[in-house]
């Protein structure tokens, strides 16, 4: 059965043989502190997109909705926040800065979090809604945001008004990623991957291309995309491909040879839904050692057991896939088919991948041993695949922590980062003091 659904909101590791497994362990040994609990209309509510790790050990990221109400005419619809730590570990609380997006033509509600360039020194980011369309405020942005010094204010720019007239069709979604000469690169609901390169003096205008726009069966719903060592992007799609029904595709888009020439498209994997496949990728992929493409996939994997009242066939996967140029290319494994709440494993993982000490870490948005409801059972899930000690083995899944639903939160989606000693980084879309979500620090 195959049935589309709704979006559930560099590392090197070594090679080893890839080959399906089903080893899994449960080891709650790990510390979670809550870092921060969001409060709705002040400071922000559904941190959907995850963190990122800027200089000083200072976390920045979205949320969708909430913000400071700033009279009539100013939108309480998502902001950009920032999270330093205190001067001396364990020494006192982190310290939150907020900025409230405020009216509907500097951008409303951004997805996914945001993105730091080169050098840490500004922001990056999308929003799906908003932005200035010939007075008319519309189909999403790109921005650029500098976060304030000591008595000073963020100050954003909006890099782009994805406008009815403008190619970028249906808003961008994806968190932008810095390329060569600063070039920045995204995706849109609607199917375009897109670049914007900055102006050739300070204050210029930033120049749009865009690269591919995907059509009919070809692909819907892109993901962020990744860059390639040799400047080739690789993304994923949510929905449809080549496979039957609608379940999503591992994709690459290669620059073209002269400049003014166009990017080629090639499908490098349609997922099936089926028991020996996985369906609905949430996230992009991460780029390991060789180029190898790492991801996950929301659904797919199992008919053995009902997940939730969405997971119509499998509670998701963790799949590697070799792109095509190098030795064993083409090749595509599911690395650990999640088993759900009912073992105690995640179910749905909703966010990208991240390395560390040889090991992948992701988040799953339900399953684990808490209960956040009857019909979904599961708060969600941080988990680690360990691989094989020997070529030929099983990579070995670990819960490394199951979500309660109280002051911990509930459902982790987006991105993760690792601090130089080892302490990862997220949030969660619920939970927390107010039901709002939080950021939270776990030392495996």
């Amino acid at each position: 059965m195959t049935n589309r659904r709704a979006p559930i909101a560099p590392f090197e590791i070594v090679l080893a043989s890839l080959l399906i497994f089903t080893a899994y362990s449960v080891a709650q040994a790990a510390t979670l502190t809550t870092l921060h609990s969001f409060t709705g209309a002040p400071d922000g509510n559904l941190p959907n997109g995850g963190v990122v790790l800027g200089p000083g050990g200072v976390l920045y990221g979205t949320t969708m909705y909430g913000g400071i109400d700033c009279g009539e005419g100013c939108f309480r619809s998502g902001t950009v926040f920032s999270l330093t730590p205190p001067a001396s570990p364990g020494g006192g609380s982190w310290s939150e800065s907020v900025y409230s997006f405020p009216f509907l033509r500097a951008g409303e509600t951004p997805q996914a979090s945001v993105t730091l360039s080169r050098g840490g020194a500004v922001l990056y980011g999308t929003t799906v809604f908003g932005g200035d369309c010939a007075g008319i405020a519309s189909g999403g942005t790109v921005f650029e945001l500098a976060p304030p010094s000591p008595g000073a204010s963020w100050q954003e720019s909006v890099l782009l008004s994805a406008c009815p007239e403008s190619s970028v069709d249906g808003g961008p979604i994806s968190s932008p990623v810095v390329g060569a000469g600063g070039v920045l690169y995204a995706a849109s609901i609607g199917g375009a991957i897109f670049s914007l390169s900055p102006p050739a003096s300070a204050g210029g205008q930033w120049t749009e291309s865009i690269l591919y726009t995907f059509t009919g069966t070809d692909v819907f719903e892109p993901n962020a995309v990744a860059i390639g060592a040799s400047g080739a992007l690789y993304g994923t799609t949510q929905h449809s491909g080549a496979a039957s029904g609608p379940n999503g595709t591992v994709y690459s888009l290669t620059p073209p040879g002269t400049p003014g020439g166009s990017w080629t498209i090639t499908t490098l994997h349609s997922f099936t839904g089926s028991d020996a496949d996985g369906a609905n990728p949430q996230a992009g992929v991460l780029i390991g050692s060789g180029g190898v493409l790492y991801g996950t996939t929301a659904f797919g994997g199992t008919t053995a057991g009902l997940c939730s009242s969405f997971d119509i066939n499998g509670c998701g996967t963790v799949y590697s896939l070799i792109p095509p140029g190098s030795a064993g290319g083409g090749k595509y494994t599911i690395l650990y088919r999640f088993t759900g709440p009912g073992n105690g494993d995640g179910s749905g993982p909703a966010g990208g991948l991240v390395g560390f000490n040889g090991k992948l870490y992701g988040n799953t948005l339900r399953g684990g041993t808490g209960s956040c409801s009857a019909v979904d059972a599961g708060c969600g899930t941080i988990f680690s695949l360990t691989p094989p000690a020997s070529p030929g083995g099983a990579w070995t899944e670990t819960v490394v922590y199951s979500f309660t639903g109280g002051s911990d939160g509930a459902s982790p989606s987006g991105s993760l980062a690792f601090d130089s000693n080892g302490v990862l980084y997220g949030t969660t879309q619920a939970g927390g003091a107010s039901g709002y979500g939080t950021v939270f620090s776990l030392t495996p």
